[in-house]
């Protein structure tokens, strides 16, 4: 079973209205054609990988300042001992279908709760809660902002 981390419909389709240079009132069509291919090829990839427990995070902006819908995957699993893994990918949208662009490794960005994600033309940045030096293998409290050549 695959948890979803929930996107409000409303700030979906205004980012995506944005994206594809429309109206802010995007049809949900578009929307749910963009999100369904870039979840299918997502969930493609954990099944292949065999990832376990996975919960998806689907963040939409441009990568390329050309109005593209490319987004970014976090996936969280449980890696078989007391911790979750966290498995990023860069996807590209072309023509209303998705390609993974890269596989973002653990040495570039860890930790959890993804958050302030600021998208432009080859990389992109997002803040995530971190461990600090002393903090319990549970309940990290620092953050730290990564950014990330998405090429």
């Amino acid at each position: 079973m695959i948890a979803y981390f929930e996107l409000k419909r409303t700030v979906l389709t205004l980012a995506l209205a944005a994206l594809l240079s429309t109206p802010a009132t995007a049809s949900e069509q578009d929307e749910d054609a963009l999100t369904a291919a870039a979840l299918g090829l997502v969930e493609a990839r954990v099944s292949e990988l065999g990832l376990r427990d996975p919960a998806i995070n689907l963040v939409f902006g441009d990568l390329t300042g050309t109005g593209t819908a490319d987004a970014i995957a976090f996936v969280s699993h449980t890696s078989g001992g007391s911790s979750e893994m966290l498995t990023t990918w860069i996807l590209r949208q072309t023509g209303g279908t998705y390609a993974i662009g890269r596989e973002v490794s653990n040495e570039e960005l860890f930790g959890f709760d993804p958050r302030n994600l600021q998208f432009s033309p080859g990389r992109l940045s997002v803040t995530m809660t971190v461990p600090q030096a002393n903090d319990p293998h549970c309940c990290p409290t620092g953050t730290r902002t990564f950014t990330i050549e998405v090429e």
